[in-house]
């Protein structure tokens, strides 16, 4: 996946809580790529995977800054304080292919990866990165429904990995999940428009299924090409425990009230406003 324009990047679109945490760790498993997080995080240019030591995240940081032309104020501070610099948060969010640009070259690997949510970037910027040839857009969904749920044991909890949320049983509120549904359709909107250049069309339910972490980081390198020749995969952090509840009736308090006031609202628990139209990369 490198050529004339470079090497490539694979960009995840997804929303919070839909497993792409787990996704990160999964391409970081693989030799020939350099899985990243949230670069376009509002609030840290966050340029780590799961592999990368402080060292490597810090150069990183250290080659983006000066790539844009952002001073670093000290760059022996702590690794928080250049994540979080103001302008360097500023700079890569308003120029994203050449952050972008800038992490694949140095990285220096086939395939770069990072993932992008709706409150990182305008919809129209994101619009504009997808047309480059260089970017690999993938889509990956949930459940939304198991989403807002997660998102409200989430809140409970107060934390955002690795707790065991089982025993919370959230009473959910069909109007403010209505209002989440329609806040996910300008980001799935901009899915279906580039749909025809997506590279994976990943359904979280269907890569979770598969048997164990190596079946699903062999899934993916599948789907990616194996410019690594079958080199052994790299080690993959352990899934956290989440919530080990079946179905979506058996995690929230209040299921019943819960799908009534769905039908009321015209509503179907586990279905987007406008679901996807198009089928599935099938793992």
């Amino acid at each position: 996946m490198t050529g004339a324009g470079g090497p490539r990047t694979l960009v995840v679109l997804s929303f919070n809580r839909s497993g792409s945490n787990y996704l990160s760790d999964l391409l970081a498993a693989l030799p020939f790529v350099a899985s990243q997080t949230e670069v376009f995080n509002p609030r840290a240019v966050q340029v780590h995977s799961f592999q990368d030591g402080e060292a490597s995240v810090r150069a990183r940081l250290h080659r983006v800054a000066a790539q844009l032309g952002v001073d670093l104020p000290d760059p022996a501070a702590d690794l928080r304080s250049l994540m979080t610099h103001p302008p360097l948060v500023a700079r890569v969010r308003a120029e994203p292919l050449a952050a972008i640009a800038c992490l694949a070259a140095y990285n220096a690997r086939p395939l770069s990866a990072l993932k992008i949510f709706p409150h990182h970037l305008p919809v129209a910027a994101v619009d504009r990165l997808l047309g480059d040839p260089r970017i690999l857009p993938c889509a990956l969904l949930r459940n939304p429904l198991d989403t807002f749920i997660s998102m409200e044991k989430r809140r409970l909890s107060g934390a955002f990995r690795g707790v065991d949320t089982t025993a919370l049983r959230p009473v959910l509120s069909p109007r403010r999940y209505r209002r989440f549904l329609r806040g996910r359709v300008p980001w799935l909107d901009l899915m279906r428009r580039h749909r025809h250049r997506l590279h994976l069309a990943l359904s979280y339910e269907a890569l979770v299924a598969l048997p164990d972490d190596a079946a699903r980081a062999t899934a993916l390198r599948r789907h990616l090409g194996d410019f690594d020749q079958g080199a052994p995969l790299l080690p993959i952090r352990p899934a956290p425990p989440q919530d080990r509840a079946g179905t979506w009736s058996d995690k929230i308090a209040n299921a019943g009230d819960f799908a009534r006031g769905c039908a009321d609202l015209g509503l179907v628990p586990g279905a987007d406003l406008a679901p996807w139209p198009e089928p599935l990369t099938a793992l």
